[in-house]
């Protein structure tokens, strides 16, 4: 018997004890115990949700800052303006120290050979991540400020004409 898995130790720990000792009791022609399969595969894939919360976290900004910019009554007020800001930046911080972490603790060399996909990952969502912190607080505070100035000296020309005429 052969067993073949990953080099991930979470895999490793989890076949050998598993996977293995139910095709061990195979062999001793028992029945082997079920076990959920869906354990490691979903934690794992679970990381996968980073990203797809980074996009959609784009998408929701982009969309927020084209509807302030089209109606003034829609913009947040001093208190959700802060929210709106610091929030973000402060989830974007935890993904940033994460992947900084990652660079500077000496596990890099390791998580690179035995999970290179989900160091990767960490690594690309942490770089994303500032810089979305930058560009996101520049559009949402240059959507709020454009919307704050609607350019009172424009107005007041136009009332002096029709005073004028």
């Amino acid at each position: 018997m052969i067993l073949l898995v990953n080099a991930n130790q979470v895999v490793i720990n989890f076949a050998l004890a598993e996977v293995g000792g139910g095709a061990a009791s195979l062999l001793a022609g028992a029945q082997p115990e079920s076990t959920p399969w869906a354990v490691v595969p979903w934690s794992l894939r679970a990381f996968l949700i980073i990203p797809f919360l980074q996009i959609l976290g784009v998408f929701f900004t982009l969309r927020a800052i084209r509807r302030w910019r089209e109606d003034i009554s829609r913009r947040p007020g001093p208190i959700r303006k802060w929210i709106h800001i610091a929030l973000p930046i402060v989830l974007n911080l935890v993904l940033v120290a994460c992947s900084l972490w990652l660079l500077t603790s000496g596990v890099l060399k390791f998580w690179l050979l035995y999970m290179p996909d989900l160091s990767w990952l960490a690594l690309i969502c942490g770089g994303f991540a500032l810089v979305w912190i930058f560009v996101r607080t520049r559009l949402v505070l240059g959507a709020l400020r454009g919307l704050r100035s609607p350019r009172p000296f424009g107005r007041l020309l136009i009332n002096e004409q029709k005073s004028v005429v």
